[in-house]
């Protein structure tokens, strides 16, 4: 099952935002469409104007570690930090804290998590631009990115 819908997130997928294999990022990345990264990101992932990014896909080669917020998420490669999304894919290493609202999915040969999988309703999220862009890149545990039931 959970082939028939990685297909759905080829490479030919338009892409609105990318970071390349030899690139490496530092910083809040933002966009509403889909977002490939091959490269390294350091930071936040997040969409424009408190909306959520359509796709977030970190290819095989990629390797994010930080924050990422999507509607649909695939990690391909390699994520560690907090990542929040209503449909959540897995097929390379992840660590740290995974929320999602939809479904989550792991491909059993490939995939390793060392951390929190936890189902939460998106909505209990501080999500909007401006809550995000305050956070400090290095302070994952920040209030502004926790359960809205934790953060009080």
């Amino acid at each position: 099952m959970f082939k028939n819908n990685a297909k759905k997130f080829s490479k030919s997928y338009p892409v609105t935002a990318q970071i390349g294999a030899n690139e490496f990022f530092k910083g809040i990345l933002c966009s509403d469409g889909i977002i490939r990264i091959y490269g390294e990101v350091i930071g936040k992932i997040v969409g424009k104007n408190g909306h959520i990014p359509e796709l977030i896909i970190i290819e095989k080669e990629g390797n994010c570690k930080g924050v990422i917020i999507g509607k649909t998420i695939v990690i391909r490669g390699k994520f560690q930090g907090k990542c929040m999304g209503h449909h959540v894919f897995i097929e390379g290493q992840a660590g740290g804290f995974l929320y999602y609202d939809g479904s989550f999915q792991i491909e059993p040969a490939n995939a390793l998590i060392n951390g929190s999988v936890v189902k939460c309703p998106l909505s209990n999220f501080a999500i909007n631009g401006d809550s995000i862009e305050e956070t400090p890149l290095t302070n994952l545990s920040s209030p502004d990115l926790r359960p809205a039931q934790l953060a009080a």
